[in-house]
């Protein structure tokens, strides 16, 4: 099936002339890898990752055949193998091991691009997941609601000290302006990439793009959350295509003051 593979090159070809980079990010891994959260694609009904060598298996062979795929795009910034893990895995033992499993796929087409570890517990826990097994490896955390002090990523900079490894703010926002100015400072005191998390969002302030919603759209969410009767077929894909449109940059509404913090 070649539609994830295309939307993937569209986005390399936005990307390229703005001298942008692409760090893919899996965001949901065959069965899901953590459960409790709506963020999550966890079935209860279903094994997860973590539950079945089945997914295990493919998730492996999904790395393996994205980074044949890329391995030779220059804006590929690298592999972030899995994102916020959220399960019981004592010791982060069956964490390292399936890395390390995915690295194995990967190191076998492609010994050019960053793996990006994210660590159990939404990204912040890296027990078991020390000393790094590759050389081209760099350890990410999330960052929300916490305040923006040194002894809040005192952590990771220990992490990096000892392992001489790299360090990268993956995800971080959803919290206020001035939040955001003293997170960012925070990063680039302490020499810490980062990325925001997400610059569009359906009716907000906290990103720098607002998604305006429609009528027709929010009775489909109501349906969906139990608050309300099902939606007509037509009206329902009315309200799904025009929001469609009002994601484009043109149709959002820009938050000047996210950008600016």
């Amino acid at each position: 099936i070649e539609t994830g593979f295309e939307l993937i090159d569209n986005v390399l070809s936005w990307a390229a002339p703005h001298n942008l980079y692409i760090i893919l990010d899996m965001h949901a891994t065959p069965g899901g890898q953590g459960g409790g959260s709506e963020i999550n694609d966890y079935d209860p009904t279903k094994p997860s990752l973590w539950e079945s060598q089945a997914n295990k298996d493919k998730l492996v062979a999904l790395w393996t055949r994205i980074a044949d795929r890329y391995k030779d795009n220059e804006w590929i910034g690298g592999y972030d193998l899995i994102n916020e893990t959220h399960w019981d895995l004592p010791g982060g033992a069956a964490l390292r091991e399936l890395y390390e499993d995915i690295t194995v796929g990967i190191r076998s087409v492609d010994t050019k691009h960053i793996l990006y570890i994210e660590g159990n517990s939404y990204a912040n826990d890296h027990t078991g997941l020390l000393p790094p097994w590759d050389d081209n490896l760099v350890y990410s955390f999330h960052k929300y609601w916490n305040v923006n002090t040194t002894n809040t990523i005192q952590w990771v900079l220990d992490m990096r000290n000892e392992h001489k490894v790299p360090l990268w703010m993956g995800e971080s926002g959803e919290n206020s302006n001035m939040w955001f100015k003293e997170a960012i400072s925070l990063f680039e005191n302490n020499n810490i990439g980062w990325a925001w998390w997400p610059w569009k969002r359906i009716t907000t302030t906290v990103s720098a793009f607002s998604i305006p919603s429609n009528s027709q759209y929010d009775a489909v969410m109501k349906y969906w959350k139990g608050e309300g009767p099902i939606p007509d077929a037509d009206d329902a894909y009315n309200g799904m295509m025009a929001l469609t449109q009002s994601t484009l940059v043109d149709n959002t509404i820009y938050n000047k003051g996210v950008v600016d913090a």
